[in-house]
């Protein structure tokens, strides 16, 4: 009943973030607490699994934060996005949300193409929703 009510909150949780950086560029508390709450109850079962996945991937990101801001400036990754990871990890797990944050780093490319080839490349651009489409489809997928 737990791992149900976790994965309900986890994927409403993702859903009211990937709206609100669409339309604020920002995350609300509200949705930031359904992931984290969500991904605290799906993590039950594998509760060694879930920490590392919140802790390497939060990590991961935090890194490629500072390595962004430092090469191309405050527009690059957001604090937001460090949390989100986070979040996709502690609520898939170590190896289910790298397969998320890749195949959303993939979408994200497939999203900023034709900017890029618009020769828009430099504009920034929430990279909150592909990670979003990534963890959602993972999830789907049984992850």
């Amino acid at each position: 009943m737990g791992e149900l009510v976790g994965a309900a909150l986890f994927v409403g949780g993702l859903l009211v973030l990937g709206k609100d950086d669409l339309r604020t560029r920002t995350f609300s508390w509200g949705g930031l607490l359904l992931l984290f709450l969500g991904a605290g109850l799906r993590g039950l079962g594998d509760p060694v699994g879930h920490l590392l996945g919140g802790l390497v991937w939060g990590g991961v990101f935090g890194g490629l934060r500072l390595l962004g801001r430092r090469l191309w400036g405050p527009g690059a990754l957001g604090d937001g996005d460090v949390l989100l990871a986070a979040g996709i990890g502690l609520g898939l797990g170590l190896g289910p949300a790298g397969t998320a944050l890749v195949l959303g780093g993939l979408i994200g490319a497939l999203w900023a193409a034709p900017r890029v080839l618009r020769g828009r490349g430099r504009d920034t651009m929430p990279y909150g929703p592909p990670l979003i489409a990534g963890a959602l489809t993972t999830v789907l997928l049984g992850g």
